[in-house]
C-alpha cells in the first residue's frame, strides 16, 4: 500500500442507499446522480478533475439525500432532483477557483 494525493478537484458524493425506513435511495437520489454525471461529461476540460459517485450511507437518512463534496467538505442534506442546478452552480465556482 501507497499514500497518494487525490487527482480530483471536486469530488461528489450522492447518497443512494436503500434500506428499511427513511433513506437516500428512494428520494431521488439516483436521479440526482446520474444528472450531475451527465452533466460534467459536458464539461471535457473537467475530465479526470471532477468525479460524481454514489455513496453508501452517510448517516444522514433523516435529512433527505445527503451530498457531501470534498476535499472543501461541504455538505448538502434535503437534497432533491431539482436541486441539481443550485448543485452545478457550486461545483463550477469550486472547479473555477484557484
Amino acid at each position: 500500500m501507497r499514500k497518494t494525493e487525490s487527482q480530483y478537484k471536486v469530488h461528489v458524493f450522492v447518497c443512494t442507499n436503500e434500506k428499511k425506513g427513511s433513506c437516500c435511495g428512494p428520494c431521488g437520489a439516483d436521479d440526482l446522480r446520474k444528472d450531475l454525471k451527465d452533466w460534467t461529461k459536458e464539461h471535457p476540460e473537467w475530465k479526470k478533475r471532477i468525479r460524481i459517485n454514489n455513496s453508501g450511507c452517510l448517516d444522514r437518512c433523516s435529512e433527505g439525500v445527503a451530498v457531501a463534496i470534498y476535499p472543501q467538505n461541504e455538505w448538502f442534506v434535503c437534497a432533491k432532483p431539482n436541486d441539481a442546478k443550485e448543485l452545478k452552480e457550486r461545483i463550477t465556482t469550486l472547479m473555477n477557483e484557484k
